[in-house]
């Protein structure tokens, strides 16, 4: 009896032991940060010196949830503008925001928010900054040409205009005009183009003598004269 109470005792404390195996291992926390489902602010064009309309927005998500109270650097690449705050915090909805301001100089744009060891991380914005409203109407090339008669001039008149920050404007229609003169132009009006550049051709007529083409912006702006010469 005694031989089988030592057997019962071990089997026992066999079976407690089983019982005190491993806990079960929690599953690793996974934070991980893209762009907002909704209304990110990606993609927006906005004028040169100002607030796009749209804020940037990004999701902060721990194990799929959304996750409050964690930090998201905020930064637009160089010559890129301005992102503020540096640093934002998440909201309960996981969401951080951030103003763009665009720099004042046109073209593509980028922005980063980042969120230290998180997957997805940064996560990239992109903005268009356009040109602001024409400020200036200059003479480019073309002046003072001098040819024969029934001759096309040889350089092609050209026009440009610039918002306040020298940016090309594009887009904007240039009406042009023999003023004075006897001269045929290659088109009534052209606009101009990726360069902020408007252009026309112009053939001499048959009088000798001095010839004026006028280009007139459709803006608020003082016209430019061209002066040309057509020799016999």
């Amino acid at each position: 009896m005694r031989h089988l109470s030592v057997v019962t005792m071990f089997s026992v404390a066999a079976i407690g032991l089983a019982g005190c195996g491993t806990e079960p291992t929690a599953p690793p926390t996974v934070i991980a940060v893209s762009l907002a489902p909704a209304s990110s602010g990606n993609g927006q064009s906005g004028q040169v010196g100002t607030q796009l309309v749209q804020n940037l927005r990004a999701l902060v998500t721990r194990n799929n949830l959304p996750a409050a109270g964690v930090s998201v650097q905020w930064a637009a690449s160089a010559g890129d503008g301005v992102v503020a705050p540096g640093v934002a915090t998440t909201d309960d909805d996981g969401i951080a925001l951030a103003i763009w301001t665009m720099p004042t100089t046109s073209g593509g744009k980028s922005a980063t928010a980042t969120v230290n060891g998180a997957q997805g991380s940064p996560v990239a914005f992109s903005a268009t900054a356009v040109a602001g409203p024409a400020t200036t109407f200059d003479l480019v090339a073309g002046d003072n040409q001098v040819v024969a008669a029934g001759a096309e001039f040889g350089e092609p008149l050209t026009v440009s205009l610039k918002d306040t920050y020298g940016n090309p404007v594009v887009g904007t229609t240039v009406s042009w005009t023999v003023f004075s003169g006897t001269a045929t132009l290659s088109a009534a009006s052209t606009d101009t183009g990726p360069t902020g550049t408007a252009v026309v051709t112009v053939t001499a007529g048959a009088t000798a003598g001095a010839v004026v083409v006028r280009a007139i912006p459709d803006v608020t702006l003082p016209e430019v004269d061209f002066n040309l010469t057509i020799t016999p």
